[in-house]
């Protein structure tokens, strides 16, 4: 049995093989999905979104996106959540937020699928597990471990869920120009949990040990969902807060925070408006 390399130099558990060289559980994972009794629709009086999402995670920063985005017509909720309609360079894009959690999370991007939702980008908050990674840095994920319970019920067994190539490729190519600008940033795994009260010492070992820079609430359900579905997702995380040195130290209304969450929106529009379908 080996261990495989992931991202950010964590390695998965070991692949075990049945007899024949299949996986266990590689026949379960190639079976169709099995339909659920409730499946998301657009109603007849629901609208149509935009192709291109913004889904917002924090309240502060649905604030901030909306004085970035020129303002489209109309507003509605979604649950917990608020629509907004609005353009950057010229683009029609639907902003979604807030939301916290997994379970919201992918409720409200199910419903948005149904809408007419094709690409769809993340802004959120994150705690880091690194000590390179101090308050105010950003993260480009490439994949998320799905600590939480929603996740699983959109994945294969064993199965990781992995930002879209397209959307990645996007938002790499400002990310150099940030270090000179004085912004830390760096792509690596995170680790999504729905339980932020119980993020142990031996939790967060188990984290980092498989790869993760950060732990977060949200991308692992968000990126299941879309994979599921079929439409492109990915996400920027702004770190507010540090794990790495056995206590917890909140940051979120450090200068170092408001800056690097302005840039991580602006980084999230730039993908977002860039995607053309692909």
């Amino acid at each position: 049995m080996e261990a495989e390399k992931l991202p950010g130099g964590g390695v998965s558990e070991p692949c075990l093989r049945a007899p024949g060289g299949r996986a266990a559980g590689e026949e379960e994972a190639s079976r169709p999905p099995e339909p659920a009794l409730i499946e998301p629709v657009r109603l007849p009086h629901e609208a149509e979104v935009p192709a291109r999402v913004l889904l917002v995670c924090t309240a502060p920063d649905v604030k901030l996106v909306g004085a970035l985005v020129d303002p489209g017509e109309g507003s509605r909720r979604l649950w917990l959540s608020e629509l907004v309609r609005g353009r950057w360079q010229g683009r029609e894009l639907l902003v979604a937020g807030p939301l916290l959690g997994g379970p919201q999370a992918a409720m409200v991007l199910e419903k948005l699928i149904a809408l007419g939702a094709r690409a769809v980008m993340m802004v959120g908050w994150c705690g880091s597990l690194i000590p390179t990674l101090p308050a105010g840095s950003l993260v480009v994920p490439p994949l998320a471990h799905p600590g939480d319970g929603t996740s699983p019920h959109y994945l294969a067994p064993g199965a990781l869920p992995q930002a879209d190539p397209g959307l990645m490729s996007r938002l790499g190519r400002p990310l150099p120009g940030l270090r000179e600008a004085d912004m830390p940033w760096q792509t690596g795994p995170v680790w999504s949990t729905d339980a932020v009260y119980r993020e142990t010492p031996s939790l967060l070992a188990k984290a980092r040990a498989a790869g993760a820079v950060a732990v977060d609430m949200e991308l692992a359900a968000l990126l299941a969902v879309a994979a599921f579905r079929g439409v492109a997702a990915a996400g920027v995380l702004v770190v507010s807060d540090e794990l790495s040195g056995g206590t917890w130290r909140n940051a979120s209304r450090s200068p170092e925070v408001r800056r690097a969450r302005e840039v991580a929106a602006r980084l999230a529009l730039e993908a977002l408006t860039a995607w053309e379908g692909d």
